[in-house]
């Protein structure tokens, strides 16, 4: 669907929210009061509240600042915050987005067009994730980039960074790790309570993961059972993580693997997850 057929403005799920961090080239503004803000924000995000008239100019300029101030050249896909008493105020910036000629007015060689633009809930995203709010949520590349993709509600899947942040299982209440990595990658929180299961594998076309996947699913699902929550994580979050958290989704997707996949792609990256062709013949294989 293009921009100019999606012309009635919906909210956009907290958790795609929470997987699209400012590393990743998005550019947040809140459109709320005043007041609101200084009480809380989504960290990241760029007060518009002080605009009592919105035009292509004052949109422009709210985009040059967040571009110049956190270094993300061309930021083009845009959320913006809000709640019941602005959201006349943020369809208004959105259709003034949709429709900018150039975002950096100017400023750069080639116009700058908005790929996306999304309406967040604020009230919605903060009840979820309270972490990423705050008086002082100013912006903090190293927090945004901390957390792990949220698969699921119970399911994570994430690199090493993650993975050693004991703040990041407390805020997520992760209770189970599946540790992929290298062999001299820790179990980082087992002093602290957390269950692991280790698996010895390789990211290498010539790794097998039947063992694995015998090993790991129960792991996962005794997990869930029991009301836990379940953090998968390798090196990069690439490969062998992901072809774990596929296995275990699989039977959601009536055993389809091209849509498994899809997903998992649509929560972390297009581009990065699965690309160990064997690693994906052995889901279809596994089925």
């Amino acid at each position: 669907m293009s921009m100019e057929q999606s012309a009635i403005p919906t909210y956009m799920p907290p958790e795609m929210a929470f997987n699209a961090p400012l590393h990743e080239g998005r550019c947040l503004f809140d459109v709320r009061q005043r007041k609101q803000f200084d009480t809380s924000h989504v960290v990241c995000s760029h007060p518009l509240c002080d605009h009592t008239q919105l035009n292509e100019n004052t949109a422009s300029e709210g985009w040059r600042f967040v571009n110049d101030e956190y270094g993300f050249e061309n930021m083009t896909d845009i959320i913006i915050v809000t709640d019941d008493l602005s959201l006349a105020k943020a369809q208004e910036l959105r259709e003034l987005l949709i429709n900018c000629r150039d975002l950096s007015g100017g400023a750069l060689l080639s116009a700058v067009k908005a790929k996306s633009v999304n309406l967040l809930d604020f009230n919605e995203f903060i009840t979820t994730y309270p972490f990423f709010c705050g008086p002082e949520a100013s912006a903090s590349i190293q927090m945004t980039a901390a957390y792990p993709t949220e698969i699921t509600k119970n399911l994570y899947l994430s690199g090493v960074g993650p993975a050693k942040d004991i703040t990041v299982f407390n805020n997520l209440k992760i209770t189970h790790v599946v540790n992929c990595a290298s062999f001299r990658e820790s179990n980082h929180h087992e002093s602290a309570g957390i269950q692991y299961l280790r698996l010895d594998i390789v990211d290498d076309e010539q790794q097998a993961l039947a063992d694995a996947f015998t090993t790991a699913l129960p792991f996962i699902a005794a997990a869930h059972e029991s009301g836990g929550k379940v953090l998968v994580h390798c090196n990069q979050g690439r490969n062998r993580s992901a072809a774990i958290v596929a296995a275990h989704l699989l039977p959601s997707f009536a055993g389809d693997v091209d849509r498994t996949i899809q997903y998992i792609r649509s929560c972390r990256s297009p581009t990065i997850v699965l690309t160990n062709r064997s690693f994906v013949n052995q889901l279809h294989h596994n089925k």
